[in-house]
């Protein structure tokens, strides 16, 4: 639990820094002019996120999507929700992207998807497909294309409905 009230006191330490509620910042979604990674607390903050993703916690994936979309210029907790999240926790939070309130997370959570592909994500970048903010969009549709192309092919068929390759000899 003190994992939990640290990550969310340090986030609501950041939205009191930057004088404004997750609601409007959701809705400043292309506000160059904030500076988020200059918060004083910031790598105490990636701390407590990196903690909460190694230890899988359910419990914290709200407030680690939320820190996903205030980091979204740097991209640490992406990077290292890719890199060392386990299976289950990339489930999980796969689950939760196409609800999230703020853009950043949830184009991240696209990024995501196609980072570490499950079989829910596929269903998510559908929902993310028809997202109400543009960039969502894309880059959901950009991370379903490129899901689709890694998908595995099946076999060439030939006329016999034998795979193209298959050198044995027909019997009959």
């Amino acid at each position: 639990m003190k994992g939990q009230a640290m990550l969310e006191q340090l986030l609501e330490s950041f939205w009191e820094w930057l004088n404004m509620s997750p609601t409007e910042y959701s809705c400043r979604f292309c506000d160059d002019s904030i500076e988020e990674y200059m918060f004083p607390d910031w790598a105490r903050m990636l701390h407590e996120v990196r903690q909460c993703i190694e230890e899988s916690r359910q419990d914290m994936i709200p407030l680690v999507l939320e820190a996903m979309a205030i980091d979204h210029e740097v991209e640490d907790v992406l990077d290292f929700l890719t890199e060392r999240a386990s299976d289950s926790y990339i489930v999980d939070i796969t689950l939760c992207i196409a609800t999230n309130i703020q853009p950043h997370a949830r184009w991240q959570g696209a990024e995501l998807i196609c980072r570490r592909p499950t079989i829910e994500g596929e269903h998510v970048l559908k929902q993310l497909m028809g997202d109400t903010n543009p960039y969502v969009r894309k880059r959901a549709r950009n991370a379903y294309i490129l899901l689709e192309k890694k998908k595995p092919q099946g076999p060439v068929l030939c006329d016999d409905n034998k795979p193209a390759n298959d050198v044995r000899p027909n019997s009959g």
